[in-house]
């Protein structure tokens, strides 16, 4: 295994230029690892298959590995793509970091998530139909994804009561998306609310 294994079940793959998921062998004992870092690989698609025998990961760290073209050092767009059971398959996760990769929409989750940062992708809609279950999720961070670095053909477009199924988030963060009004039917347990650098008059 190319990582290094940290304590406390901890591993990190950051800054490898992998291009896929490591596979953990026998000599890496799966069900110890908790948190698993892949920050600024080159890692465009994920498999139902790459995180199935991590039976105790909470943490999962995928942030900058297929840049949006307008965050991309080089400009090159790239579109991360991701088999639908990738994160159904890990029923222990609570904190997913899947910002700075080009997904356009949000992927199937598990129903254990507590935080998830979707800030600077190419996300520009979002539903109802993409939190279903997600009754755990407190912390939605979405910052970024329509601005002069990440630029698209239109502004974020939240549909009224998106969010209303999230029945215990308290942190929405949708700091630099072009929105011109503030989203509406938003969940009652919500204290804090981030939308600055928009268009809201």
């Amino acid at each position: 295994l190319p990582c290094e294994l940290q304590p406390h079940g901890q591993v990190n793959c950051n800054w490898l230029f992998l291009k896929s998921v490591p596979h953990f062998s026998a000599g890496a004992p799966r069900a110890n690892v908790t948190s698993l870092s892949l920050i600024s690989n080159r890692i465009h698609h994920l498999h139902d298959s790459d995180f199935v025998h991590l039976s105790n990961l909470r943490v999962l760290n995928l942030k900058w590995n297929c840049p949006p073209a307008g965050l991309s050092p080089m400009h090159f767009p790239c579109r991360m793509t991701i088999e639908p059971n990738t994160f159904l398959a890990v029923p222990t996760l609570e904190e997913l970091n899947l910002s700075y990769n080009g997904i356009t929409t949000v992927p199937a989750l598990p129903s254990s998530l507590v935080s998830l940062s979707l800030s600077r992708t190419s996300i520009l809609v979002l539903d109802p139909t993409h939190f279903t279950g997600l009754h755990a999720l407190r912390f939605l961070y979405m910052d970024g994804n329509c601005y002069y670095k990440n630029p698209c053909p239109r502004a974020l477009e939240v549909a009224p009561g998106a969010l209303l199924g999230l029945g215990n988030l308290t942190h929405l963060s949708l700091k630099y998306n072009n929105l011109t009004e503030v989203p509406r039917r938003l969940p009652p347990s919500l204290d804090t609310l981030l939308l600055s650098y928009n268009h809201i008059v």
